[in-house]
């Protein structure tokens, strides 16, 4: 016999709720940062310019760590800060009731 351990929809806490659904945003969000950041540099990092040419630079950094890595990772600040002041909720914790005091006998 399998235990089955998910809580049906009906009874989950909506705190519970709302953590999975904000776990799940940020997750997806920082696999595709990362996977840009790591596609981008496979491709791009390891190809030097030819004789005599100059390395291109953005902003004074390498092309190809700024598209790769500065700016992948700012937008992730950026959606961070958005997501964290505008998306996220929050929720009041329950607090548990005391239990009675038990009177010796």
């Amino acid at each position: 016999m399998k235990a089955d351990w998910r809580i049906p929809a009906d009874q989950e806490d909506p705190l519970l709720r709302s953590s999975r659904r904000e776990m799940r945003v940020a997750l997806i969000f920082w696999s595709v940062c990362a996977a840009w950041t790591l596609g981008y540099a496979k491709l791009n990092a390891y190809k030097l310019p030819p004789e005599g040419e100059e390395i291109a630079l953005v902003l004074g950094v390498p092309a190809w760590a700024f598209w790769g890595v500065i700016l992948p990772w700012a937008l992730a600040t950026l959606f961070t800060i958005w997501f964290a002041l505008f998306s996220m909720t929050d929720h009041e914790l329950i607090e548990p009731e005391p239990e009675p005091e038990k009177k010796n006998p």
